[in-house]
């Protein structure tokens, strides 16, 4: 779809120079986390420092805008900017497959938070329940793509579900913090206390451990979560039994 020069420059004069600049800041701050998260999929040894991956993290995203095929186009414009800055093949290809997987279930996990939160916000109207029913038959679709893409990349799909655990961590164990405060103090709160602060330990050890802790322990860590998760919501049980 051509826009042509005017309407872009009409946009940036509606928001100023000041607003577009600002709008500038946030695309390049993106790009410096979005770099950083590639960048530690590296092995400490890697030569290139970060501004090479944030780099060729904004070579592939602008690749990916004006490209036919652009995702395609954009991963592997991406990974050969890494390479032309001494990347070595193996690396940059292997990395680009854990930060794409990553990617991929992250906006897997919201695109579910989004359907769920528009089912319990959204007036119960026909037109509401059709985009529901639309929204959630998608899903489905990118679950068994992503199921079929971690069956054959299952190094690459250990490793980004191990980063996706430890952020289901972090929420679940702030979530049970607030929880506790909030039954404080009545009996059985001390219990979800300690499944938070379990939960965010977890977190922590993960961060630590990433990505090398993938292939080890994620079994092991998801065993010890649902475990004090348990015992904490066996507390609050007993607590309203009481």
């Amino acid at each position: 779809m051509y826009t042509g020069i005017g309407a872009v420059l009409s946009a940036v004069g509606t928001v100023g120079w000041s607003g577009f600049g600002l709008l500038c800041l946030y695309v390049l701050g993106l790009f410096v986390i979005l770099g950083a998260a590639w960048y530690v999929l590296l092995p400490g040894s890697s030569p290139p420092g970060l501004p090479v991956f944030i780099w060729a993290r904004m070579v592939r995203d602008a690749a990916s805008d004006v490209l036919p095929f652009s995702q395609i186009g954009g991963i592997v414009l991406g990974a050969r900017a890494a390479i032309l800055h001494g990347v070595s093949n193996p690396l940059v290809y292997a990395s680009t497959i854990v930060d794409v997987t990553t990617e991929m279930l992250a906006q897997i996990a919201y695109i579910a938070l989004g359907v769920l939160i528009l089912d319990l916000r959204a007036p119960p109207t026909s037109f509401s329940h059709s985009l529901t029913r639309g929204l959630l038959i998608g899903l489905v679709f990118a679950v068994a793509a992503a199921g079929v893409f971690l069956l054959f990349n299952p190094l690459a799909g250990a490793v980004a579900l191990t980063l996706v655990v430890g952020a289901m961590f972090i929420f679940q164990g702030a979530a049970e913090l607030m929880f506790a405060m909030e039954m404080r103090p009545a009996s059985g709160w001390v219990g979800m206390l300690l499944s938070g602060i379990a939960s965010i330990a977890l977190a922590i050890i993960i961060a630590y451990g990433w990505p090398a802790i993938s292939l080890v322990v994620l079994g092991l860590l998801l065993g010890i979560n649902f475990l004090t998760t348990g015992l904490g919501y066996i507390f609050v049980s007993r607590a309203f039994k009481a």
